[in-house]
Order: structure tokens, then C-alpha cells, then sequence
């Protein structure tokens, strides 16, 4: 039972004041469980995009180790067409010396052909 004074002063019985605690207090922990589920959508929201970062982060992953096998299949590509071009060549320098050599000794044999026709006549 609630009474009013004269002084504005509102006097509770001792149930109505339980009452209106325990009210109060019913609003205090729902205020409360309002906060965490804030708390919680803030969370979900940070995982939200922690997650798609993540999800970037694995796309570009995976498109880098792509790149990094085609890169090295290139490589390797590269490295043996040189190893063959640089075998090619080795062979084609040692002919060409031989060939040379032999340019050599059949200028000197024509030269001596030169003397010897020329003192013939």
C-alpha cells in the first residue's frame, strides 16, 4: 500500500517496496542482458569480418601458389631449352673449329698447288 504525505513524501509498505525491488532489479538484469547481447553482435560482427577477410586471404593464397608452380614449371621450361641451346652451341663451335682446321689445311695445300703450278709452267 503506497500513502502520500503532505511533503510530497510517498510512504511504502514493506511489500510494495519488495515489490518495486524486485521490479528494479528484473530491470537492472535485463538492462544487463541487453549489454551482453550487444556485446555479442559486436563480436559476431568482428568474426563476421574476420571471416571474410580470411576467405580474401585464401583466394589470394591459392592464386599465388598458382602463379608460384607456373612460375616454376616456366622455369624449368626455360632452364632445360638453355641446356639444350647451350649443348647445341658446343656442338656447333666444335664443328665449326674443325671445319676451320680443315679451311686452313686446304688453304695451305691450294697455296702449294698455287707454287707448284705456277713453277710447272
Amino acid at each position: 500500500m503506497i500513502s502520500a504525505s503532505k511533503a510530497d513524501h510517498l510512504t511504502l509498505s514493506t511489500s510494495a517496496y519488495d515489490t518495486m525491488m524486485s521490479k528494479l532489479l528484473s530491470f537492472e538484469k535485463g538492462f544487463e542482458k541487453l549489454e551482453k547481447l550487444d556485446k555479442l553482435d559486436s563480436i559476431e560482427t568482428c568474426v563476421r569480418n574476420m571471416s571474410l577477410k580470411l576467405n580474401d586471404f585464401e583466394q589470394r593464397l591459392e592464386r599465388s601458389e598458382k602463379t608460384t608452380i607456373e612460375l616454376t614449371r616456366s622455369v624449368s621450361f626455360v632452364s632445360a631449352q638453355y641446356d639444350e641451346v647451350s649443348v647445341t652451341c658446343a656442338q656447333s663451335s666444335s664443328k665449326l673449329s674443325k671445319v676451320d682446321n680443315d679451311v686452313a689445311v686446304l688453304a695451305k695445300e691450294n697455296v702449294e698447288l698455287k707454287k707448284y703450278v705456277i713453277k710447272s709452267q
